[in-house]
Protein backbone atom coordinates (compact mmCIF):
# COMPACT_ATOMS: atom_id res chain seq x y z
CA UNK A 1 0.00 0.00 0.00
CA UNK A 2 1.91 3.41 -1.17
CA UNK A 3 1.45 6.80 0.86
CA UNK A 4 1.66 9.80 -0.62
CA UNK A 5 2.67 12.73 1.20
CA UNK A 6 2.65 15.96 -0.18
CA UNK A 7 3.57 19.01 1.65
CA UNK A 8 3.90 23.01 0.80
CA UNK A 9 5.07 26.01 2.89
CA UNK A 10 5.31 28.85 0.73
CA UNK A 11 7.44 31.73 1.74
CA UNK A 12 5.64 34.33 4.08
CA UNK A 13 3.47 31.67 5.55
CA UNK A 14 3.81 30.33 8.93
CA UNK A 15 6.82 27.96 9.34
CA UNK A 16 5.26 23.99 10.10
CA UNK A 17 7.58 20.99 11.08
CA UNK A 18 6.37 19.14 8.43
CA UNK A 19 9.91 17.09 8.43
CA UNK A 20 8.82 15.85 11.76
CA UNK A 21 5.14 14.81 10.78
CA UNK A 22 7.31 12.86 7.80
CA UNK A 23 9.51 11.44 10.59
CA UNK A 24 6.51 10.51 12.89
CA UNK A 25 4.32 8.89 10.18
CA UNK A 26 7.46 6.73 9.06
CA UNK A 27 8.52 6.02 12.35
CA UNK A 28 4.56 4.53 12.99
CA UNK A 29 4.62 2.43 9.89
CA UNK A 30 8.26 0.92 10.71
CA UNK A 31 7.18 -0.12 13.81
CA UNK A 32 3.80 -1.48 12.76
CA UNK A 33 3.41 -5.09 12.43
CA UNK A 34 2.26 -4.61 8.69
CA UNK A 35 5.48 -2.52 7.88
CA UNK A 36 6.25 -4.45 4.79
CA UNK A 37 3.30 -3.61 3.61
CA UNK A 38 3.29 0.08 3.39
CA UNK A 39 5.70 2.86 0.95
CA UNK A 40 5.90 6.07 1.90
CA UNK A 41 6.48 8.64 -0.80
CA UNK A 42 7.62 12.27 -0.05
CA UNK A 43 6.85 15.44 -2.29
CA UNK A 44 8.07 18.57 -1.25
CA UNK A 45 6.94 22.19 -2.13
CA UNK A 46 4.51 20.93 -4.46
CA UNK A 47 2.53 23.21 -7.16
CA UNK A 48 -0.15 22.28 -9.48
CA UNK A 49 2.04 20.18 -11.79
CA UNK A 50 3.82 18.24 -9.09
CA UNK A 51 0.77 17.28 -7.76
CA UNK A 52 -0.55 15.93 -10.74
CA UNK A 53 2.57 14.19 -11.94
CA UNK A 54 3.01 12.50 -8.69
CA UNK A 55 -0.18 10.89 -8.73
CA UNK A 56 0.32 9.55 -12.16
CA UNK A 57 3.99 8.51 -11.22
CA UNK A 58 3.12 6.92 -7.91
CA UNK A 59 -0.08 5.96 -8.25
CA UNK A 60 -1.36 5.63 -4.56
CA UNK A 61 -3.30 4.60 -2.04
CA UNK A 62 -3.61 7.26 0.56
CA UNK A 63 -2.86 10.58 -0.49
CA UNK A 64 -1.66 12.80 2.55
CA UNK A 65 -1.53 16.89 2.32
CA UNK A 66 0.21 18.71 4.97
CA UNK A 67 0.25 22.28 4.81
CA UNK A 68 -1.86 25.89 4.90
CA UNK A 69 -5.34 26.34 3.52
CA UNK A 70 -7.46 29.61 2.78
CA UNK A 71 -11.17 27.57 3.70
CA UNK A 72 -13.17 28.38 0.48
CA UNK A 73 -10.45 29.44 -1.54
CA UNK A 74 -8.70 26.14 -1.57
CA UNK A 75 -5.40 24.69 -0.20
CA UNK A 76 -2.26 26.32 -0.53
CA UNK A 77 -0.11 25.54 -3.54
CA UNK A 78 3.41 27.09 -4.83
CA UNK A 79 2.85 29.17 -7.43
CA UNK A 80 5.27 29.73 -10.76
CA UNK A 81 6.82 32.78 -8.55
CA UNK A 82 7.22 30.15 -5.75
CA UNK A 83 4.27 32.49 -3.85
CA UNK A 84 1.17 30.94 -2.46
CA UNK A 85 -1.22 29.78 -4.62
CA UNK A 86 -4.54 28.36 -3.65
CA UNK A 87 -6.22 25.13 -5.29
CA UNK A 88 -10.03 25.27 -5.34
CA UNK A 89 -11.97 21.81 -3.96
CA UNK A 90 -13.51 22.15 -7.94
CA UNK A 91 -9.87 21.85 -9.20
CA UNK A 92 -9.29 19.33 -6.82
CA UNK A 93 -12.49 17.77 -7.30
CA UNK A 94 -11.51 17.20 -11.27
CA UNK A 95 -8.02 16.17 -10.63
CA UNK A 96 -9.50 13.11 -8.05
CA UNK A 97 -11.49 11.83 -10.58
CA UNK A 98 -9.12 11.08 -13.11
CA UNK A 99 -7.23 8.71 -10.25
CA UNK A 100 -10.03 6.01 -8.75
CA UNK A 101 -7.52 3.73 -7.17
CA UNK A 102 -6.95 6.14 -4.57
CA UNK A 103 -8.82 4.74 -1.85
CA UNK A 104 -8.15 7.64 1.48
CA UNK A 105 -7.28 11.39 1.32
CA UNK A 106 -6.18 13.61 4.03
CA UNK A 107 -5.77 17.00 4.22
CA UNK A 108 -4.07 18.11 7.03
CA UNK A 109 -4.48 22.08 6.77
CA UNK A 110 -6.86 24.39 8.13
CA UNK A 111 -10.51 24.86 7.19
CA UNK A 112 -10.07 22.09 4.44
CA UNK A 113 -13.16 20.95 5.15
CA UNK A 114 -14.73 22.52 1.57
CA UNK A 115 -11.97 20.54 -0.12
CA UNK A 116 -13.05 17.66 1.30
CA UNK A 117 -16.47 17.55 0.67
CA UNK A 118 -15.83 18.13 -3.36
CA UNK A 119 -12.52 15.24 -3.32
CA UNK A 120 -15.32 12.66 -1.70
CA UNK A 121 -17.28 12.44 -4.44
CA UNK A 122 -14.03 10.96 -6.41
CA UNK A 123 -12.63 8.97 -3.46
CA UNK A 124 -13.95 6.66 -0.73
CA UNK A 125 -12.85 8.51 2.26
CA UNK A 126 -11.28 12.18 2.81
CA UNK A 127 -10.69 13.37 6.00
CA UNK A 128 -10.31 17.52 6.38
CA UNK A 129 -10.27 19.76 9.14
CA UNK A 130 -13.14 21.70 10.14
CA UNK A 131 -11.05 24.65 11.45
CA UNK A 132 -8.03 26.09 12.27
CA UNK A 133 -5.56 23.29 13.27
CA UNK A 134 -2.69 23.74 15.16
CA UNK A 135 0.68 22.71 13.64
CA UNK A 136 1.06 19.74 17.11
CA UNK A 137 -2.41 19.15 16.25
CA UNK A 138 -1.99 18.22 12.86
CA UNK A 139 1.36 15.95 13.76
CA UNK A 140 -0.70 14.72 16.56
CA UNK A 141 -2.81 13.37 14.01
CA UNK A 142 -1.36 12.17 11.71
CA UNK A 143 0.89 10.08 13.81
CA UNK A 144 -2.23 8.31 15.45
CA UNK A 145 -4.28 7.63 12.23
CA UNK A 146 -1.06 6.20 10.74
CA UNK A 147 -0.50 3.84 13.86
CA UNK A 148 -3.85 2.89 13.20
CA UNK A 149 -3.24 1.55 9.66
CA UNK A 150 0.18 0.19 10.36
CA UNK A 151 -2.06 -1.73 12.65
CA UNK A 152 -4.82 -3.41 10.02
CA UNK A 153 -6.95 -1.00 11.50
CA UNK A 154 -9.90 0.33 9.03
CA UNK A 155 -9.91 4.19 8.20
CA UNK A 156 -12.92 4.69 10.95
CA UNK A 157 -10.31 3.39 13.73
CA UNK A 158 -7.52 5.27 12.56
CA UNK A 159 -9.52 8.00 12.11
CA UNK A 160 -10.60 7.97 15.94
CA UNK A 161 -7.34 6.88 16.60
CA UNK A 162 -6.07 10.02 15.15
CA UNK A 163 -8.72 12.13 17.38
CA UNK A 164 -7.38 10.51 20.28
CA UNK A 165 -3.85 11.12 19.67
CA UNK A 166 -4.68 15.20 19.44
CA UNK A 167 -6.74 14.85 22.82
CA UNK A 168 -3.07 13.56 24.34
CA UNK A 169 -1.84 16.40 22.90
CA UNK A 170 -3.68 19.23 23.87
CA UNK A 171 -1.60 19.97 26.78
CA UNK A 172 1.14 20.76 25.06
CA UNK A 173 0.32 22.62 21.97
CA UNK A 174 2.79 25.72 20.75
CA UNK A 175 1.23 28.87 19.08
CA UNK A 176 1.89 28.04 15.20
CA UNK A 177 -1.33 26.96 13.23
CA UNK A 178 -1.90 25.98 9.77
CA UNK A 179 -3.96 28.72 8.54
CA UNK A 180 -2.34 31.15 6.22
CA UNK A 181 -4.89 34.47 6.55
CA UNK A 182 -7.87 34.96 8.48
CA UNK A 183 -11.29 33.73 7.94
CA UNK A 184 -15.16 34.85 8.84
CA UNK A 185 -15.52 34.65 11.88
CA UNK A 186 -18.73 33.17 12.15
CA UNK A 187 -18.16 29.53 11.42
CA UNK A 188 -19.01 27.14 14.03
CA UNK A 189 -16.71 26.51 16.48
CA UNK A 190 -15.65 23.05 17.66
CA UNK A 191 -13.54 21.44 20.36
CA UNK A 192 -9.94 21.21 19.10
CA UNK A 193 -10.25 17.10 19.33
CA UNK A 194 -13.19 17.11 17.05
CA UNK A 195 -11.75 19.44 14.42
CA UNK A 196 -10.79 16.29 11.97
CA UNK A 197 -14.18 15.14 9.79
CA UNK A 198 -13.90 11.99 8.39
CA UNK A 199 -16.11 12.07 4.87
CA UNK A 200 -17.19 8.49 3.36
CA UNK A 201 -18.46 8.45 0.08
CA UNK A 202 -21.67 6.55 -0.35
CA UNK A 203 -21.96 3.69 -2.79
CA UNK A 204 -23.51 4.43 -5.73
CA UNK A 205 -23.52 8.00 -5.86
CA UNK A 206 -21.54 11.21 -5.38
CA UNK A 207 -23.17 12.17 -2.18
CA UNK A 208 -20.73 11.75 0.80
CA UNK A 209 -21.82 10.94 4.54
CA UNK A 210 -19.81 12.02 7.63
CA UNK A 211 -18.72 9.66 9.75
CA UNK A 212 -20.25 8.99 12.90
CA UNK A 213 -18.51 6.98 15.61
CA UNK A 214 -20.66 4.32 16.38
CA UNK A 215 -19.44 0.91 14.93
CA UNK A 216 -18.88 0.47 11.16
CA UNK A 217 -19.17 -2.05 8.80
CA UNK A 218 -16.88 -1.08 6.59
CA UNK A 219 -13.82 -3.85 6.03
CA UNK A 220 -10.34 -3.59 7.36
CA UNK A 221 -7.34 -2.22 5.31
CA UNK A 222 -5.95 -6.07 6.76
CA UNK A 223 -9.04 -7.50 4.62
CA UNK A 224 -8.40 -5.19 1.98
CA UNK A 225 -4.69 -5.90 1.55
CA UNK A 226 -4.51 -9.12 -0.54
CA UNK A 227 -6.70 -7.27 -3.45
CA UNK A 228 -5.23 -4.08 -3.21
CA UNK A 229 -1.58 -5.02 -3.15
CA UNK A 230 -2.77 -7.75 -6.17
CA UNK A 231 -1.39 -10.54 -3.87
CA UNK A 232 -2.66 -14.02 -5.43
CA UNK A 233 -3.64 -16.83 -3.64
CA UNK A 234 -0.13 -18.67 -4.78
CA UNK A 235 1.83 -15.85 -3.67
CA UNK A 236 -0.06 -15.56 -0.20
CA UNK A 237 0.37 -19.09 0.49
CA UNK A 238 4.34 -18.77 -0.76
CA UNK A 239 4.81 -15.98 1.88
CA UNK A 240 2.95 -17.83 4.81
CA UNK A 241 5.07 -20.84 3.93
CA UNK A 242 8.06 -19.24 4.27
CA UNK A 243 7.54 -17.61 7.18
CA UNK A 244 6.71 -21.00 8.37
CA UNK A 245 10.17 -21.96 7.32
CA UNK A 246 11.68 -19.39 9.60
CA UNK A 247 10.04 -20.12 12.38
CA UNK A 248 11.05 -23.34 12.36
CA UNK A 249 14.69 -23.23 11.52
CA UNK A 250 14.86 -24.11 15.26
CA UNK A 251 12.39 -27.22 14.92
CA UNK A 252 10.15 -25.38 17.61
CA UNK A 253 7.59 -22.52 17.42
CA UNK A 254 7.31 -20.49 20.17
CA UNK A 255 3.89 -18.91 22.09
CA UNK A 256 4.93 -15.59 20.43
CA UNK A 257 5.49 -16.84 16.74
CA UNK A 258 2.55 -19.27 16.92
CA UNK A 259 0.58 -15.99 17.47
CA UNK A 260 2.21 -14.12 14.58
CA UNK A 261 1.81 -16.42 12.16
CA UNK A 262 -2.21 -16.66 12.90
CA UNK A 263 -1.94 -12.65 12.06
CA UNK A 264 -0.03 -13.20 8.94
CA UNK A 265 -2.61 -15.75 8.33
CA UNK A 266 -5.29 -13.89 8.67
CA UNK A 267 -3.76 -10.61 6.79
CA UNK A 268 -3.34 -12.66 4.18
CA UNK A 269 -6.43 -14.45 4.13
CA UNK A 270 -6.01 -17.86 4.25
CA UNK A 271 -8.50 -20.41 5.54
CA UNK A 272 -8.02 -22.49 8.65
CA UNK A 273 -7.77 -25.23 6.24
CA UNK A 274 -4.99 -23.99 3.88
CA UNK A 275 -2.92 -22.59 7.59
CA UNK A 276 -3.03 -26.24 9.04
CA UNK A 277 -2.20 -27.93 5.67
CA UNK A 278 0.72 -25.70 5.40
CA UNK A 279 2.10 -25.90 8.86
CA UNK A 280 1.32 -30.14 9.10
CA UNK A 281 3.40 -30.17 5.67
CA UNK A 282 6.73 -27.98 6.84
CA UNK A 283 6.54 -29.56 10.52
CA UNK A 284 6.24 -32.94 8.67
CA UNK A 285 9.92 -31.81 6.75
CA UNK A 286 11.47 -31.48 10.30
CA UNK A 287 12.40 -35.18 10.72
CA UNK A 288 12.59 -35.13 14.82
CA UNK A 289 9.51 -32.89 15.34
CA UNK A 290 6.20 -34.70 15.44
CA UNK A 291 3.43 -33.53 12.49
CA UNK A 292 1.07 -31.08 13.81
CA UNK A 293 -2.77 -31.70 14.93
CA UNK A 294 -5.00 -31.96 11.95
CA UNK A 295 -8.17 -30.25 12.04
CA UNK A 296 -9.43 -26.74 13.56
CA UNK A 297 -7.75 -27.51 16.77
CA UNK A 298 -4.45 -26.13 16.26
CA UNK A 299 -6.18 -23.12 14.45
CA UNK A 300 -8.32 -22.50 18.11
CA UNK A 301 -5.06 -22.86 19.69
CA UNK A 302 -4.19 -19.80 18.21
CA UNK A 303 -6.84 -17.73 18.75
CA UNK A 304 -7.02 -18.33 22.01
CA UNK A 305 -3.36 -17.64 22.45
CA UNK A 306 -3.21 -14.28 20.25
CA UNK A 307 -6.12 -12.95 21.85
CA UNK A 308 -4.16 -12.44 25.92
CA UNK A 309 -0.43 -13.09 24.60
CA UNK A 310 -0.95 -10.19 21.73
CA UNK A 311 -2.31 -7.93 23.97
CA UNK A 312 -0.09 -8.62 26.97
CA UNK A 313 3.49 -9.84 25.64
CA UNK A 314 3.38 -6.55 23.44
CA UNK A 315 2.84 -4.07 26.23
CA UNK A 316 5.51 -5.99 28.49
CA UNK A 317 8.13 -5.76 25.27
CA UNK A 318 7.19 -1.88 24.61
CA UNK A 319 7.16 -1.10 28.22
CA UNK A 320 11.02 -2.38 27.90
CA UNK A 321 11.40 -0.04 25.22
CA UNK A 322 11.51 -2.55 22.94
CA UNK A 323 8.95 -4.16 20.28
CA UNK A 324 7.67 -7.00 18.25
CA UNK A 325 9.66 -7.61 14.84
CA UNK A 326 6.80 -8.78 13.30
CA UNK A 327 8.78 -8.48 9.79
CA UNK A 328 12.27 -8.92 9.04
CA UNK A 329 15.29 -6.11 8.98
CA UNK A 330 14.59 -5.16 5.47
CA UNK A 331 11.17 -4.56 5.67
CA UNK A 332 11.15 -2.89 8.99
CA UNK A 333 14.06 -0.51 7.47
CA UNK A 334 13.28 -0.15 3.38
CA UNK A 335 15.46 2.99 2.77
CA UNK A 336 18.30 1.62 4.88
CA UNK A 337 18.02 -1.79 3.16
CA UNK A 338 17.97 -0.19 -0.06
CA UNK A 339 21.00 1.89 -0.19
CA UNK A 340 22.74 -1.19 1.44
CA UNK A 341 21.80 -3.32 -1.31
CA UNK A 342 23.04 -0.17 -4.04
CA UNK A 343 26.36 -0.48 -2.50
CA UNK A 344 25.69 3.62 -1.51
CA UNK A 345 27.88 3.16 2.09
CA UNK A 346 27.85 6.48 3.06
CA UNK A 347 24.35 7.07 2.10
CA UNK A 348 23.49 4.21 4.33
CA UNK A 349 25.78 5.23 7.52
CA UNK A 350 23.81 8.10 7.34
CA UNK A 351 20.72 6.82 7.32
CA UNK A 352 21.54 4.41 9.95
CA UNK A 353 22.62 6.93 12.21
CA UNK A 354 19.06 8.67 11.31
CA UNK A 355 17.51 5.72 12.38
CA UNK A 356 19.26 5.73 15.56
CA UNK A 357 19.12 9.76 16.67
CA UNK A 358 14.97 8.88 16.22
CA UNK A 359 14.89 6.23 18.48
CA UNK A 360 16.95 7.91 20.67
CA UNK A 361 15.18 11.02 20.51
CA UNK A 362 17.71 13.03 19.14
CA UNK A 363 17.43 16.01 17.09
CA UNK A 364 19.03 14.97 13.50
CA UNK A 365 21.81 17.77 14.03
CA UNK A 366 22.81 16.44 17.31
CA UNK A 367 25.37 14.12 18.46
CA UNK A 368 25.14 11.02 20.72
CA UNK A 369 25.75 11.54 24.55
CA UNK A 370 27.20 8.12 26.16
CA UNK A 371 23.66 7.90 28.47
CA UNK A 372 21.95 7.75 24.68
CA UNK A 373 23.98 5.22 23.44
CA UNK A 374 23.13 3.22 26.77
CA UNK A 375 19.77 3.11 26.26
CA UNK A 376 19.54 2.01 22.76
CA UNK A 377 17.16 -1.77 22.19
CA UNK A 378 19.44 -4.16 21.48
CA UNK A 379 16.18 -4.86 18.85
CA UNK A 380 17.01 -2.35 16.76
CA UNK A 381 20.70 -2.73 17.13
CA UNK A 382 20.45 -6.26 15.49
CA UNK A 383 18.04 -5.55 13.01
CA UNK A 384 20.23 -2.33 11.79
CA UNK A 385 23.51 -5.31 12.06
CA UNK A 386 21.42 -7.69 10.18
CA UNK A 387 21.21 -5.54 6.92
CA UNK A 388 24.97 -4.11 7.02
CA UNK A 389 25.89 -7.62 7.10
CA UNK A 390 23.89 -9.36 4.63
CA UNK A 391 25.15 -6.62 1.74
CA UNK A 392 28.55 -6.10 2.87
CA UNK A 393 29.44 -9.95 3.34
CA UNK A 394 30.25 -8.85 6.94
CA UNK A 395 32.85 -6.38 5.97
CA UNK A 396 31.17 -3.80 7.74
CA UNK A 397 28.14 -3.66 10.55
CA UNK A 398 27.80 -3.79 14.73
CA UNK A 399 28.66 -7.41 15.00
CA UNK A 400 32.27 -6.97 13.27
CA UNK A 401 32.95 -3.85 15.78
CA UNK A 402 31.81 -5.87 18.28
CA UNK A 403 34.36 -7.91 17.42
CA UNK A 404 37.37 -5.59 17.39
CA UNK A 405 36.55 -3.59 20.46
CA UNK A 406 37.23 -6.99 22.37
CA UNK A 407 39.85 -8.21 20.77
CA UNK A 408 42.93 -8.68 22.66
CA UNK A 409 44.84 -6.51 20.10
CA UNK A 410 42.56 -3.91 20.92
CA UNK A 411 40.85 -4.37 24.47
CA UNK A 412 38.67 -1.90 24.51
CA UNK A 413 41.24 0.75 23.91
CA UNK A 414 39.49 3.42 21.88
CA UNK A 415 42.49 4.70 20.02
CA UNK A 416 43.62 1.74 19.41
CA UNK A 417 40.11 0.75 17.92
CA UNK A 418 39.89 3.88 15.80
CA UNK A 419 43.40 3.02 14.03
CA UNK A 420 42.42 -0.31 13.27
CA UNK A 421 39.05 0.56 11.45
CA UNK A 422 40.31 3.55 9.77
CA UNK A 423 38.59 6.45 11.83
CA UNK A 424 42.18 7.95 13.10
CA UNK A 425 45.91 7.97 11.23
CA UNK A 426 49.41 8.53 12.89
CA UNK A 427 51.37 10.90 11.64
CA UNK A 428 54.90 10.82 11.02
CA UNK A 429 55.60 12.79 13.96
CA UNK A 430 53.47 10.20 16.13
CA UNK A 431 50.69 12.08 17.18
CA UNK A 432 46.92 10.96 15.66
CA UNK A 433 44.79 13.01 13.78
CA UNK A 434 41.15 12.21 12.76
CA UNK A 435 40.24 11.47 9.23
CA UNK A 436 36.66 10.00 10.28
CA UNK A 437 34.52 10.50 6.87
CA UNK A 438 37.32 11.88 4.86
CA UNK A 439 38.28 8.61 3.96
CA UNK A 440 36.92 6.12 1.51
CA UNK A 441 33.74 4.33 2.64
CA UNK A 442 33.26 1.20 0.57
CA UNK A 443 34.31 -1.91 0.25
CA UNK A 444 37.97 -0.93 -0.07
CA UNK A 445 37.88 0.46 3.65
CA UNK A 446 39.55 -1.22 6.93
CA UNK A 447 36.43 -3.76 8.00
CA UNK A 448 33.92 -2.64 10.80
CA UNK A 449 35.05 0.99 9.53
CA UNK A 450 31.25 1.34 9.12
CA UNK A 451 28.43 2.44 10.80
CA UNK A 452 30.24 5.56 11.62
CA UNK A 453 28.18 8.63 11.38
CA UNK A 454 26.15 7.77 14.30
CA UNK A 455 29.46 7.98 16.48
CA UNK A 456 30.53 11.12 14.91
CA UNK A 457 29.48 13.88 17.41
CA UNK A 458 29.63 12.97 20.84
CA UNK A 459 28.10 15.52 22.81
CA UNK A 460 29.91 14.73 26.11
CA UNK A 461 33.56 14.21 24.09
CA UNK A 462 34.24 12.09 21.61
CA UNK A 463 35.93 9.11 22.97
CA UNK A 464 33.66 8.94 25.92
CA UNK A 465 30.67 8.54 23.83
CA UNK A 466 32.43 6.05 21.07
CA UNK A 467 33.27 3.81 24.32
CA UNK A 468 29.61 4.33 25.22
CA UNK A 469 28.70 2.56 21.86
CA UNK A 470 30.71 0.11 21.48
CA UNK A 471 30.44 -1.19 25.05
CA UNK A 472 26.76 -1.28 23.63
CA UNK A 473 27.53 -3.23 20.63
CA UNK A 474 28.88 -5.95 23.32
CA UNK A 475 26.08 -5.59 25.22
CA UNK A 476 23.98 -6.24 22.66
CA UNK A 477 25.48 -8.55 19.80
CA UNK A 478 25.38 -12.05 19.45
Amino acid sequence: MKILFLSANPPGSARLDLEEEVSRIEEGLQRSKLNGQFELVTKWAIDSHTLRRALLEENPDVVHFSGHGEGQSGLVLLGQNGQAKPATGEALSGLFKQFPNVKCVLLNACYAEVQAKAIVQHVEYVIGMKQAVRDDAAIAFATGFYDGLGYAKSIEVAFELGRNAVQFELASFSGTTRKLIPVAEDVEPLPDHLIPVLLKKEPGSTKSAIYSNRSSEASSFSQKLRTENNITQTEAVRIYRERVQEFLSDRALTPIETAQLAILAKILGLSETEVDRILQEEQNQQSNVPSAPTGRSWFQSVSKVKNYLIAGAVLLTVSAGGFFAYEQSAAKYPKLQSLLSAGAWKDADEETARILRRIANRQQDEGFRAEDFKQLPCSELISINNLWEKYSNNHFGFRIQKQIWNSTEVNNDINKFSLRVGWLQRQNNGSLIWVGLEQASDLSAPSGRLPLTVTYRGGDGAGNSRSSYLDRLTQCIP
